[in-house]
């Protein structure tokens, strides 16, 4: 009966979860860049205080399962 959404909606899931995959990948393996820019940045300069262009606080959460 509602095999038509399944046939049509597994491509747009499966697309969807692969981007979330590849993003969450590129936000993992960039992160630590970020903490060695910020290790690097002199005690007290703009880089040390603000932790982006905004300069509004960042908050990392790591979650593992």
């Amino acid at each position: 009966m509602y095999e038509w959404i399944t046939i049509t909606a597994y491509p747009w899931i499966k697309a969807l979860h692969v981007i979330a995959v590849i993003s969450w990948m590129a936000g993992m393996l960039y992160l630590p860049r970020l903490f060695v820019y910020h290790c690097e940045a002199e005690v007290g300069s703009k880089q040390s205080e603000t932790p982006g262009h905004g300069g509004a606080p960042v908050t990392v959460v790591l979650v593992f399962s």
